[in-house]
């Protein structure tokens, strides 16, 4: 890039760029690498590169499938290769473009933490990031009845609360139940087997207890599952091991071009982040 153009500008330019990008961009130059390494970039660097891990079993292999949430969709596909520090790693959640994978460590019989950064493909051990966690548990309430209700746990404040659920979803049989996250709402799925529909239910305004239905899915099949949604909020369905876009009013459905086993499908979207870049590669932290 020219030398006529300030600094500032330059700077305005690269933090457009994807990850990836940036970290072949710190052998540009001097000023470039320490810019790109400075904690205050890597803190403030957020990008509109958005996409969606997807999860699944085809024959005996595990696959993970990154696909860009643009324009393209679902038609950009990379697949992943997973960090060594996990054999077959049990998917913990995915936030601020982090994934962490819980399981044995490559050839051995430790078990530990993984956190992922899926845009640069660096991978450490044993860190806290900041964020909330959701679950969904049952609240003992007499020896014959269980209400559902979530947990959330905030790490940065270290405090635990309980989500109230309405009364369809709290007498609901527990199995029926499942989470994810529509943008940056908390959604609930409602499996109804007779019906062979999910209901979508999203917490209104991350309001505790104010949950709003959304629609239902007519899956038609009771093998079908709600895996996550697309940037416009459609919802992405996995029926008998085939993975589609399905527009819950028109019921069209898109089909991804990715066929793998039943129930073996897991999606999470993430977006690119400069996390984790200033660690050694496959670092392990064992300070817990």
């Amino acid at each position: 890039m020219s030398d006529n153009i300030p600094f500032e500008i330059q700077e305005d330019i690269i933090k457009r760029f994807p990850a990836q990008s940036l970290v072949r961009f710190r052998s540009v130059s001097k000023a470039w690498k320490s810019l790109i390494d400075s904690s205050d970039f890597v803190a403030q660097y957020s990008v509109q590169h958005q996409h969606l891990l997807v999860r699944y079993h085809h024959d005996s292999d595990k696959k993970y499938l990154s696909i860009a949430y643009d324009d393209t969709f679902p038609q950009h596909k990379v697949y992943l290769t997973v960090p060594r520090l996990v054999n077959g790693g049990r998917i913990i959640g995915c936030t601020h473009g982090l994934l962490c994978v819980y399981g044995h460590c490559h050839n051995s019989d430790t078990v530990m933490a993984v956190v992922w950064n899926l845009s640069i493909r660096k991978s450490v051990g044993v860190v806290v990031i900041d964020g909330c966690l959701y679950w969904l548990a049952t609240d003992k309430i007499t020896s014959d009845r269980c209400d559902n209700l979530i947990i959330s746990f905030d790490m940065t404040s270290e405090e635990f609360t309980e989500v109230n659920l309405p009364d369809s979803l709290a007498h609901q049989t527990y199995l029926n139940l499942s989470m994810c996250k529509l943008r940056e709402s908390l959604v609930v799925l409602q499996r109804d087997v007779i019906e062979t529909e999910i209901v979508v239910w999203m917490m209104e305004d991350g309001v505790p207890k104010s949950f709003i239905n959304l629609f239902s899915v007519n899956v038609n099949l009771p093998l079908a599952s709600v895996l996550g949604f697309t940037k416009s909020g459609v919802p992405i369905v996995e029926n008998c091991g085939v993975l589609v876009v399905y527009e819950p009013y028109s019921e069209h459905r898109d089909n991804f071009g990715i066929q793998g086993r039943s129930f073996t499908f897991s999606a999470y979207p993430y977006v690119e982040t400069l996390l984790l870049h200033d660690q050694t590669y496959l670092r392990v932290y064992n300070d817990i």
